[in-house]
Parts: C-alpha cells; structure tokens; sequence
C-alpha cells in the first residue's frame, strides 16, 4: 500500500490496540511527522490525513476490521489478536502484517517487502522521548 494509507492504518491500529489519545504519527520511512484526526473505535472508524487529504472510514468486530478508502475506493481488511495484526490491501493486492510495542506499531509490507515503523504520538508528545521504544 501507498505510504499515505499505510500510515492511516498505522494510527487506526495504534488507536485500537493502544486505547489512548493520538494526534500525530511520526512515520521513520519519510522522517516526518504527520497530523492524522479522527475517530477510532472497533464499530466506527473515520480518519483523516491532512497532510494526503485522504480519509479512512469503516467498522469492524471481533472478527475483523473492513476499511474503505476513498481516493482509491478499494478496501483493506484487518485482524487484530492482542498486539500483533495482519491484513490484506486490495488496492495492491498484497498482505501485510506487524505488531504494536509500546508506542510503536512495526508494519511490514509486502508490497515493497519492507519492514516500516510509526510512532503514535499524543499533542504533547515529541519523537525524541520515544526514540528508546522503536527496538
């Protein structure tokens, strides 16, 4: 998947496994920080990039998340079991898969065979109090 929605799904996952509030995420593939807003929970999800302008909607249970891309409109599907999570993107047509440790969700990527790290952050948060949780 592109990095746009990969950071979008980074955050919702961060949401559901972490439970606490996030307002940015600081992606290590770009070394940026970006603002993602919205609503997370495992019945409603709507959330939206500002810096892509791209948003995120979808719903889930027990068995599983469907998301709903708008500015490719295909969908991603997502497992969550405790810490770890795998999913598929139809947009690529490829699985992915990672886990969340601290405030780091690990998100390797078929589509580019490559493992990539987002830091959740919260407003008064900044990367270089969390540099220690990427291990």
């Amino acid at each position: 998947m592109n990095i746009y929605k990969r950071r979008i799904v980074a955050f919702v996952i961060g949401k559901l496994i972490g439970g606490k509030e996030i307002s940015r995420v600081f992606d290590r593939t770009t070394s940026s920080y970006n603002e993602v807003a919205g609503e997370v929970s495992i019945t409603s999800i709507n959330v939206y990039d500002t810096e892509k302008n791209e948003m995120i909607t979808g719903s889930g249970d027990d068995k599983g998340i469907s998301l709903y891309d708008f500015v490719t409109a295909k969908f991603i599907d997502i497992k969550i079991y405790g810490e770890k999570f795998d999913g598929f993107d139809y947009e690529s047509k490829k699985v992915f898969y990672g886990d969340m440790k601290e405030n780091t969700v690990s998100f390797f990527d078929f589509q580019d065979s490559k493992h990539h790290y987002y830091i959740m952050l919260n407003p008064y948060e900044n990367v270089t109090e969390n540099l220690g949780l990427l291990i």
